[in-house]
């Protein structure tokens, strides 16, 4: 008998992204590529916002933000992560003239020189590998990471080379790329950390999608070029609504809209996945008013980009980088982030596969757990099939140790938003719940 790869019985690494909350363009263009492409759902519609948001920036603000993001979409290997990223670069190549695409990241000098060539341009970086970032920013010498993280909030840049002067004006920054969980953990430095540009990114993740289409069919012209128009008109409206940028149309709460919004500001964590979520959620915000063709945020729009950001946390945890000493302080990192943290169990292989232990070694894992057994941290029992189950150290209560992350939930769970079974009907299937 062949097992049915759509199968709702897969136990998941990453947490069901609320892809219900696409709206507007954004949502027509999930349902225009998501049943034609084995890429999930969030994994085009955040592109789409990333995209949007850059050709808006110079005309729309939000609490001193433009609608700028550093998007990241994390998947494992030969698992798509990159198409949606690429079927939005194309389909913005066609829609909007006035912007620049930058492929590939040389230097951080290398992309300086390209937006003082092109000011009031928006400009977005477009990475297969987004840790190439982390090589190339690490280099001796180099301007580093710094021009990222100041061009992130700023538009203008200065730095001197040995020979002349690089000044940039009137830059309008975004970054869309693509990477596995192992890069992306492992390729950073602590230089990286200590600049805060991981607080920068929006991250998503998913698992490896099921397998449905055999070929790539185009999508469906008239539909495609009807969105791409009505993607520019929007552009155009706020374009000329701004007076070509000089008056920037500013964005306002309703007044219930501020209420929640301030709610969710004062539940914030102390914790480094929490940092510049705020920053992200007014950039979300912005984005998600302007897709629906207002000029005030509602309450209903707040909803959603909370949902997004409770989402981002526990990505983070997940995924953010391990800066450690050595090979086995990073498998105990792994270990600790990938323990459920609803005080669920958890089997030793599960825990090997979610940690990847076998590219480790499965000594330095086994090390790890020890360690972490020896700490208090977790503890483990005989498993009901053999082996060993292991979870995070239980008080006297029976209640786990609190967490010090979001205490979003487990991340272990049924596949659900992200793996849709009948792409074509979008709504019944997009929200369905991991039951």
């Amino acid at each position: 008998m062949t097992k049915d790869p759509n199968s709702r019985s897969r136990s998941c690494t990453f947490p069901p992204f609320p892809a219900e909350i696409f709206k507007g363009y954004a949502r027509e263009f999930v349902e225009l590529y998501r049943p034609i492409r084995e890429v999930p759902a969030h994994f085009l519609g955040m592109p789409y916002w990333t995209l949007i948001g850059n050709a808006i920036s110079p005309y729309v603000r939000f609490s001193g933000c433009q609608p700028r993001l550093y998007t990241v979409t994390v998947a494992p290997s030969a698992s798509k992560k990159s198409a949606g990223n690429d079927i939005g670069q194309d389909f913005f190549a066609e829609a909007l003239a006035e912007r620049q695409d930058v492929v590939g990241f040389g230097s951080a000098e290398g992309l300086l020189g390209a937006l003082e060539k092109k000011p009031k341009t928006p400009t977005v970086i477009f990475l297969d590998e987004f840790a190439t970032l982390a090589k190339k920013t690490a280099i001796q010498g180099s301007a580093g990471i710094d021009p990222l993280n100041k061009l992130f909030e700023r538009n203008d840049y200065d730095h001197q080379l040995s020979k002349r002067h690089i000044s940039v004006k009137d830059a309008y920054l975004s970054i869309l790329g693509a990477t596995t969980p192992e890069t992306f953990q492992e390729a950073w430095t602590g230089q990286h950390e200590d600049a805060g540009f991981f607080s920068r990114l929006f991250i998503a993740a998913s698992d490896t999608p099921p397998r449905q289409h055999s070929v790539l069919d185009d999508a469906d012209p008239a539909r495609r070029q009807a969105l791409i128009e009505r993607t520019r008109e929007l552009v155009d409206k706020l374009k000329a609504e701004s007076a070509e940028g000089t008056k920037p149309i500013e964005l306002r709460f309703d007044p219930a809209a501020r209420e929640s919004w301030d709610g969710f500001y004062q539940s914030f964590g102390q914790d480094a996945e929490w940092r510049r979520i705020d920053t992200i959620g007014w950039r979300l915000l912005t984005i998600q008013t302007i897709l629906k063709q207002e000029r005030s945020i509602s309450r209903e729009t707040v909803r959603e980009v909370v949902s997004v950001l409770e989402y981002e946390v526990a990505i983070r945890r997940l995924v953010q980088p391990i800066v450690a000493d050595n090979a086995w302080a990073k498998m105990e990192e792994k270990i600790r982030r990938f323990l459920p943290t609803d005080g669920g169990w958890i089997s030793d292989r599960d825990l090997q596969s979610k940690t990847n232990a076998s590219r480790t070694g499965i000594k330095a894992y086994k090390w790890a757990v020890d360690n972490l057994l020896d700490n208090g941290e977790m503890e483990g029992r005989p498993g009901p099939r053999g082996g060993r189950e292991c979870r995070r150290k239980v008080d006297a209560g029976g209640e786990p140790e609190p967490d010090e992350g979001s205490g979003i939930g487990p991340v272990s769970q049924p596949c659900a938003v992200n793996h849709m079974t009948s792409p074509d009907v979008l709504d019944s299937n997009m929200v369905e719940s991991a039951a």
